[in-house]
């Protein structure tokens, strides 16, 4: 499971990402690593915003009097955390992250949405999150790299001339 947490860390995932997008799509690249940027900014800004005005602490924190009582136990793996839960911060990336992928290479979106799960539930079984801070973190990651794709495409890139983006379909 800790492997699979570091799907969801930023600067694992940056690497990775930038090695797929530079090997999936050299004549885009640059254009893919601009959108790439700022969806991972956006999401993380917007998530990270989420976070600090809900400020709902970790399940160590939230549940302390119990875990001290012996009445409830938490399997920790890794850094014991207890601030600031909701969203999911590493939910909120690999969601992001899944979603941008899959715009760009839609036969692989079911692998790219099952990593992004698996990261969730990592989250939840190491005792970081509750299984809501999950949820909330997917939610984010979808809905901002959605409205950040295609603001970018609408606005910043332009529209594709139908003949072309056809062309590229039948390649993905």
């Amino acid at each position: 499971m800790p492997l699979l947490t570091l799907l969801g860390d930023i600067w694992y995932m940056s690497l990775i990402v930038t090695l797929l997008l530079f090997f999936m799509d050299k004549k885009h690249f640059k254009k893919n690593m601009i959108l790439f940027v700022a969806i991972i900014f956006c999401s993380g800004l917007v998530g990270q915003f989420i976070k600090h005005f809900v400020g709902r602490p970790r399940p160590l924190k939230d549940m302390a009097e119990l875990i001290s009582s012996h009445r409830v136990y938490i399997h920790v793996i890794g850094k014991e955390l207890k601030e600031l839960s909701f969203p999911s911060g590493h939910a909120v990336t690999a969601f992001s992250l899944a979603t941008f992928l899959s715009l760009l290479r839609g036969r692989w979106a079911p692998l790219f949405i099952i990593l992004a799960f698996l990261t969730g539930i990592s989250r939840v079984y190491m005792g970081a999150h509750f299984p809501l801070d999950v949820l909330g973190g997917m939610f984010v990651g979808v809905i901002v790299s959605l409205a950040v794709y295609f603001t970018f495409q609408k606005f910043i890139f332009g529209p594709t001339p139908q003949g072309l983006q056809s062309k590229m379909d039948n390649h993905r």
